[in-house]
């Protein structure tokens, strides 16, 4: 789930919605913020001409667990989008 929401309220839909359980609440590869995913990602760099996400290695071992990105950004939901690619 990819939302605008604050963490707390991202989170309290996901449990609803059965995204997540209420045990995963504090995991946290499992619901952050955009920005900090961004961060953690290392953000878009360009190599050989061709965007990518910073940090692949790490987006690789997060995005299994990640379920709830909240107080996401355009630029966020774009490096995740990168990754994914």
């Amino acid at each position: 789930m990819v939302t605008g929401d604050n963490i707390v309220t991202a989170k309290a839909i996901a449990v609803k919605c059965r995204i997540i359980e209420e045990s995963q609440m504090l995991d946290e590869r499992c619901c952050m913020e955009g920005p900090e995913f961004y961060n953690k990602m290392g953000g878009i760099v360009v190599r050989n001409n061709k965007e990518e996400v910073g940090n692949y290695k790490l987006f690789k071992e997060i995005m299994p667990y990640l379920k709830v990105m909240a107080r996401a950004r355009p630029e966020d939901k774009y490096l995740m989008v990168t990754g994914l690619r």
